[in-house]
């Protein structure tokens, strides 16, 4: 009912939950601590783990469609799957960083807001990551409304913008 009432769900030994993305009405993804991350294919209904083979804290999760998706955190690493969460393949950014969001265009580009002010960006699924910078402060989260439009806030309050697609980020005013 467009968020007039909220219904609690629990996800039975989903403590330290940090990030949650739905791809559709009935299947949705949960990161957390300690290599955590939960599907549903049911709404929120039941909660399945899925094991990661890690036990790095997932800040962010973004899935491209139901298949190509990515879980990032602290180590300097994002997880990519291609098979809906089945098996996960890391991949390390350059340097040492805390990833705090991941975000796809499509299954080949992608950009990592870091510590730091460090922003990266991938046109190959992750395979290799450019080192760009979006300012000098902790960057929190990264979102495109388009393939062009795409804005990353710091942890101060302030907001990036970029217009083609992340070669250039200006300050908001």
């Amino acid at each position: 009912n467009g968020g007039a009432n909220w219904s609690p769900m629990t996800i039975a030994g989903g403590t330290g939950l940090r990030a949650i993305q739905f791809i559709n009405s009935t299947e949705g993804f949960v990161t957390g601590d300690n290599g955590i991350v939960y599907k549903t294919t049911d709404g929120g209904i039941t909660w399945t783990s899925i094991s990661t083979s890690t036990n790095h804290s997932f800040l962010s999760v973004h899935f491209v469609d139901n298949v190509t998706g990515f879980v990032a955190g602290y180590n300097s690493k994002i997880y990519r799957t291609v098979n809906g969460g089945i098996s996960w393949a890391a991949m390390d950014l350059p340097g040492s960083t805390t990833v705090n969001s991941v975000y796809f265009l499509n299954g080949t580009t992608g950009f990592a807001a870091c510590g730091f002010g460090y922003l990266f960006k991938t046109t190959n699924g992750g395979l290799n990551w450019q080192f760009g910078e979006a300012g000098t402060y902790w960057l929190n989260d990264i979102k495109f409304v388009n393939q062009q439009t795409g804005y990353v806030v710091s942890d101060i309050g302030i907001v990036y913008k970029t217009t083609n697609s992340g070669a250039n980020w200006i300050e908001e005013p």
